[in-house]
């Protein structure tokens, strides 16, 4: 299942073929086997999984510099929680994976090797619930755990091995840095062969379907969601053929996949849940964090919020879109009646404590935070929150502490800790492991030179002060840098 982005956000040259797509956004990769694997071998030999797991790591540090990937701890949490349960439920439940929204109004998802799977802001809107976004999820991970890029790579040995060779010489001349070479050597592998590619991605689609509806169906989610999202997209596209879905375009919908996916959904009896809460109102939450215009957002809010049983999350949406044009009594209203139906609601009361944040009532935003922290002290969105309340009250050795501990406990993939970090480590002085924690923010968000700046400026006060801390930023510098660079 591959990317299909707006050309603003990602210039990748256009491909006849989706296996294409996915290697066009991959010859920027680094780390690859040394040399080229046999041909013609096993899907294992050709591409190892350590293999995928390096080019999709490298694949989302390129895809951060070019795309704008949403950073909000309370979105991401509930993106994250949804798909690990989901892959709890796959045939491969301990393999990694990484998911994350991308700041782009077009329905798409796509997946990447190693794990990584990135959905569309439009793509969520698009879901009428939470079980239409878990269906999408559910394919996505369908296509990692049933290794559909290293099959795709031993079909084609198999029909073509020189050509196969081609290709892979294609990606590691990407690992060198070597772009236009890779771009022409991969038009030359790939010629005369779409039509077999393009089959082989259709099964692939089929599998992950199949796949995704068993993965639904353990998770308690009515495995009917896939067919129902899929069958509402492709019914849209034919009524209005000029705005056809990217997801239509990158995983092609057909009248009999779909009634293959609704025969086998309805093979698994007992239906399971179709939405929850929380998918509204992180729906509620994207459309207000990413709305171009703010009083029109509110005006939409406001209107179905003002109506006789309007929802929780209507009303929710709308305390937010109050506090983003600083109309702070009336989102303090909405909230408080909010949390006297849910007093211990986490979302709630962070957005209570934005409010006070926002209307300089750094005090009264610690205390709501604190209390939350309590309830859920390993949830990673009240931690965050409460961090960034904690530095707005000039408590900086107090963040530094939480987000320690947080990184202790396991959370070191979060950019925005180590950004918090960094910021609390600064106001107490601590300045190398102030350059230290930014680089790691930096590693995160896919600037890889900036952390090598950040580093060695660190190094420099190390090696005026602690030995021990020089040794191990040195360390850390031999990973990032280029080998060529390398001491």
């Amino acid at each position: 299942m591959l990317i299909q982005p707006a050309p603003k956000l990602l210039k990748i040259k256009k491909t006849v073929t989706v296996v294409l797509m996915l290697f066009s956004l991959i010859f920027a990769t680094s780390g690859l086997a040394k040399d080229l694997p046999d041909i013609g071998d096993t899907a294992g030999r050709i591409l190892t999984p350590e293999d995928e797991r390096r080019i999709g790591a490298q694949f989302y540090r390129q895809l951060q510099q070019s795309v704008n990937i949403i950073d909000d701890p309370e979105a991401n949490q509930y993106l994250r929680a949804l798909g690990l349960s989901l892959v709890s439920n796959s045939d491969d439940p301990f393999q990694p994976f990484l998911f994350f929204i991308v700041d782009n109004p077009t329905i798409n998802a796509f997946a990447a090797p190693g794990g990584y799977i990135g959905i569309h802001s439009g793509l969520i809107f698009a879901a009428k619930n939470e079980g239409e976004l878990a269906s999408v999820l559910a394919h996505e991970i369908a296509h990692i755990t049933q290794r559909h890029i290293a099959r795709a790579i031993e079909a084609r040995s198999k029909a073509a091995p020189l050509n196969t060779a081609a290709l892979l010489a294609a990606i590691l001349l990407g690992a060198s840095g070597n772009g236009q070479a890779a771009t022409a050597a991969v038009a030359a592998a790939t010629a005369g062969s779409v039509q077999s590619a393009i089959n082989f991605t259709r099964t692939n689609e089929k599998e992950a379907d199949r796949t995704g509806i068993t993965i639904l169906a353990r998770s308690n989610i009515d495995p009917s969601s896939m067919p129902d999202f899929f069958g509402r997209l492709e019914r849209a596209s034919r009524i209005n053929k000029s705005a056809l879905p990217e997801f239509l375009r990158t995983h092609p919908v057909t009248q009999s996949r779909i009634a293959d996916s609704r025969s086998r959904a309805d093979q698994h009896k007992g239906g399971g849940r179709k939405d929850t809460e929380s998918f509204q109102r992180i729906k509620s939450r994207l459309r207000v964090l990413l709305a171009d215009d703010k009083q029109n957002i509110l005006r939409q809010f406001e209107s179905k919020a003002k109506k006789k049983g309007a929802t929780s999350s209507t009303r929710y949406g709308y305390a937010l879109a109050l506090t983003e044009r600083e109309r702070f009594d009336e989102a303090r209203r909405v909230l408080n009646k909010l949390l006297i139906e849910l007093p211990d609601d986490s979302h709630y009361i962070s957005a209570l404590a934005k409010v006070e944040l926002a209307d300089n009532n750094s005090a009264k935003a610690v205390k709501l935070l604190s209390d939350n922290f309590e309830l859920s002290p390993h949830n990673h969105a009240a931690t965050m929150h409460y961090a960034e309340a904690l530095l707005q009250a000039k408590r900086p050795n107090d963040a530094r502490r939480l987000l320690q501990t947080h990184l202790r406990r396991g959370n070191s993939q979060s950019a925005l800790t180590y950004k918090y970090l960094s910021e609390a480590l600064g106001k107490t002085s601590a300045t190398m492991e102030a350059h230290e924690a930014l680089a790691e923010y930096y590693l995160l968000t896919g600037n890889r030179k900036g952390a090598i700046e950040q580093l060695e400026i660190a190094s420099a006060i190390a090696e005026r002060n602690d030995g021990l801390a020089d040794q191990r930023i040195d360390a850390r510098l031999k990973q990032l840098r280029p080998k060529d660079k390398k001491n």
